[in-house]
């Protein structure tokens, strides 16, 4: 039992140390933009999630379709725009 206690302590330990050290990478990316500096390499964009990348925006090209449908969820019509 006491070596469960001494796994999840150390389990506990090892998150706290990597949420201390992530704390302050925002921080600094705040101190950049500031400066003028608006790309920054390996920005954090989730303390909960730091492997998360920003999504960035693509062109696009196909067809718009517009989709009518009831409150119920039946296709009532659609048009190809």
């Amino acid at each position: 039992m006491q070596d469960k206690g001494k796994a999840a302590v150390q389990q506990s330990k090892v998150k706290l140390e990597r949420r201390a050290t992530l704390t302050g990478k925002p921080l600094e990316q705040v101190k950049q933009v500031v400066s003028g500096n608006r790309i920054i390499a390996g920005c954090i964009v989730s303390f909960f999630d730091p492997e998360a990348r920003p999504i960035k925006k693509v062109t696009e090209f196909g067809y718009k379709v517009r989709i009518d449908e009831k409150e119920s969820g039946f296709v009532t019509g659609y048009a190809v725009l």
